[in-house]
């Protein structure tokens, strides 16, 4: 086998922890932290923050979902059913933003013309339920990370 081959599940746990990282620090860190100056404050970052954080979470999840999935099935040591449902947990970060994240970004972003936001109540609330949606994928991944490192420390 190959270097790569042979440390596919180094590779997925090591992006998975990128990803999760991230996920902890934004939703601990950069939503609390921002809250606390206001809402209107708050508002105008996360456009900026949301442009810094997504490429690369989109990244680190592709990769430790699928380089997680080929160690699940290339690697006669893994526990096929943790790495199928750790790297699961990562893949489908990408479709749960897409589809239930993205549209709550596009409203704070106003990307969304069809409905602007302009009263601080309803700033509130979208930013809310964005804290709200994005603990979903911080738990979630924190999971997926645990199974993986899990997975390695029984090879």
């Amino acid at each position: 086998m190959s270097v790569i081959t042979d440390n596919l599940g180094l590779i997925a746990a090591g992006a998975g922890g990128l990803f999760a990282g991230a996920a902890l620090y934004i939703t601990y860190g950069e939503s609390v932290g921002m809250s606390r100056f206001g809402i209107e404050t708050y508002w105008q970052y996360f456009p900026i923050m949301y442009r810094q954080a997504a490429t690369g979470q989109a990244i680190f999840a592709m990769v430790s979902g699928l380089s997680g999935l080929a160690h699940a099935y290339n690697s006669p040591l893994a526990n096929r059913n943790l790495w199928l449902t750790s790297s699961c947990i990562f893949v489908g970060m990408l479709p749960y933003t897409v589809m239930i994240v993205a549209p709550v970004n596009n409203q704070i972003m106003g990307k969304d013309k069809q409905r602007i936001v302009s009263s601080i109540s309803e700033k509130k609330a979208l930013l809310e339920k964005w804290a709200y949606l994005h603990l979903v994928r911080t738990v979630g991944s924190c999971v997926g990370f645990g199974l993986m490192i899990y997975g390695i420390s029984k090879h």
